[in-house]
């Protein structure tokens, strides 16, 4: 692709970042008229540089077109704009957060073992939900698109959207189709059932990869007798499956969800090391706990096996689903 191509190419990419969130504005003022006051101006070129220099990194374009649209929202409005409850940091604030944040990940880069590279990326924190975050990555510019990241306390970034442009879309979506919606409290509460086709969407490159891994697993019949549960090799292994099933409850995709119904069904069953197969299932019983499938339901009321780990783990699964089905 020529320089002239590429170029106008991104021109596109930010106008379809700028409508998504002006149509989530146009909502908010509608439906939460206080939360939509609170949006600071957005910011000049020359003032986001400014920030920029200070961090010490540079910020991807699409920080940019978000900081000149709106610099951020004021703090303790009653309701924001993005379950669960968030709010876009002002860029002085969001430069103040990433500092703290990158020193870390750079403190602990070399002991991270096989690691994502989004994992031991600097990052630019731009929304605060509680103790959580999300963030880009920041240090690798050649990638077709910079995922969105969640970090939580403790814990290390995992994927939450394929860029910032697919989830302003993703959110606009929600609020035109009402997969988002005002409670009787006035804040804003999801039908995650719905959600998910929207996440599909526009997404899907990560509901896609989360399914090849996990079928890649399933097609290799785990012996529990050999996977002790400490080693590292065994740890890789549960990592992947975590990670691939929390994706698939997630998106509730009716393939992935057919992929965990036989993951269960398999391992459950499978003898061994009980507690290596706990910790598979475990992460399995959790995800079909996330699905809209009745099928789920079905199975995790109906066991194969009925140990008091598995019932325990079931009953909180079940409980995770009703839940969910009751916003729906």
């Amino acid at each position: 692709m020529s320089k002239v191509s590429c170029a106008i190419q991104k021109v596109v990419v930010m106008e379809i970042l700028i409508e998504a969130l002006e149509k989530i504005m146009n909502w908010l003022k509608k439906h939460q008229p206080e939360y939509a006051a609170s949006f600071l101006p957005g910011l000049t070129s020359s003032e986001i540089e400014a920030a920029e220099a200070e961090f010490g990194y540079k910020l991807p374009e699409e920080i940019y077109a978000l900081y000149q649209w709106r610099n951020g929202t004021e703090k303790d409005v009653k309701a924001v704009c993005f379950p669960p409850p968030l709010q876009i940091l002002p860029l002085s604030t969001a430069i103040e957060y990433s500092k703290g944040c990158t020193e870390h990940i750079l403190e602990d880069k070399n002991v991270l073992e096989e690691s994502k590279w989004y994992e031991t990326s600097p990052l630019f924190v731009f929304i605060q939900s509680n103790c959580d975050f999300c963030a880009v990555p920041i240090i690798d510019f050649h990638r077709e698109k910079i995922p969105v990241v969640v970090l939580g306390e403790g814990e290390l970034p995992s994927i939450l959207y394929t860029n910032l442009t697919d989830m302003m879309l993703t959110l606009a979506e929600c609020y035109e189709t009402n997969a988002y919606y005002l409670g009787e409290d006035g804040y804003i509460e999801e039908d995650e059932c719905k959600t998910a086709e929207v996440l599909r969407k526009y997404n899907n490159e990560l509901n896609e990869k989360a399914i090849s891994g996990f079928k890649s697993i399933l097609s290799n019949p785990l012996d529990f007798s050999t996977l002790d549960y400490e080693s590292s090799n065994f740890r890789k292994l549960s990592n992947n499956i975590n990670d691939f099933a929390s994706v698939i409850g997630r998106f509730k995709d009716p393939e992935g969800v057919n992929l965990l119904l036989e993951a269960l069904q398999t391992w459950s069953q499978a003898k061994g090391r009980y507690i290596s197969k706990n910790i598979v299932c475990s992460c399995v019983i959790r995800a079909l706990g996330e699905t809209c499938d009745d099928r789920a339901l079905q199975l995790l009321t109906n066991l194969p096996d009925n140990s008091p780990f598995f019932r325990e783990e079931a009953q909180a699964a079940l409980l995770r689903f009703r839940l969910m089905r009751r916003n729906m």
